[in-house]
């Protein structure tokens, strides 16, 4: 039931950022998105669960916004951000769900 409000929650959000998808962001707000985006990767990581490609994409976002390329930017950060919320949830879910995974 957890995974279908986790996938829920995740279809929510990609959705919803996809509905803003046609304004030009701004620098300041593609910082943000930036900056919420590696915080979320530093929590998935003191929990154990970074996902291997999260810190690329936000150094990918970094350069992007470096060169100018807000829109490019901001979708790789919303990717990141993504991937850091999935991982938090990953994390949650195993951490309730582990006695599933021993030997019957």
């Amino acid at each position: 039931m957890k995974i279908i409000r986790n996938l829920f929650v995740a279809t929510t959000i990609l959705a919803s950022s996809l509905a803003f998808a046609g304004a030009a962001p701004t620098a300041d707000e593609v910082g943000a998105m930036i900056a919420e985006a590696d915080s979320l990767r530093k929590q998935a990581k003191s929990l154990g669960f970074e996902w291997r490609d999260t810190s690329k994409f936000i150094g990918k976002a970094k350069q992007q916004l470096a060169d100018g390329k807000l829109a490019k930017a901001m979708k790789t950060a919303k990717h990141a951000r993504l991937e850091g919320s999935a991982a938090i949830a990953q994390a949650k879910y195993e951490d309730e769900h582990w006695q599933n995974m021993l030997p019957k």
